[in-house]
């Protein structure tokens, strides 16, 4: 099961830069278990799926997600 988000103009408020909707993927469910983030990217890669962007990597935090979260990252016009 691959596990993404529809996005652009008509679907949400923000659209992030497009003129046209776009997919981006964020997870995938092979079986009973998610796929680590690498092989993700793999074999999303081998088929050409746009994955969103990794925003950050490392152990989970409040402090983390709190820093990641008031970043200016992703634009937002």
């Amino acid at each position: 099961v691959l596990y993404g988000e529809v996005f652009g103009p008509g679907v949400q408020a923000y659209q992030y830069g497009q003129t046209a909707l776009s997919f981006r993927a964020f997870d995938l469910l092979i079986g009973d278990r998610f796929a680590g983030y690498d092989a993700f990217q793999e074999i999303c890669g081998r088929y050409g799926v746009v994955v969103a962007p990794e925003i950050y990597r490392g152990p989970f935090s409040l402090a983390a997600i709190r820093k990641v979260s008031e970043s200016a990252w992703p634009p937002m016009s």
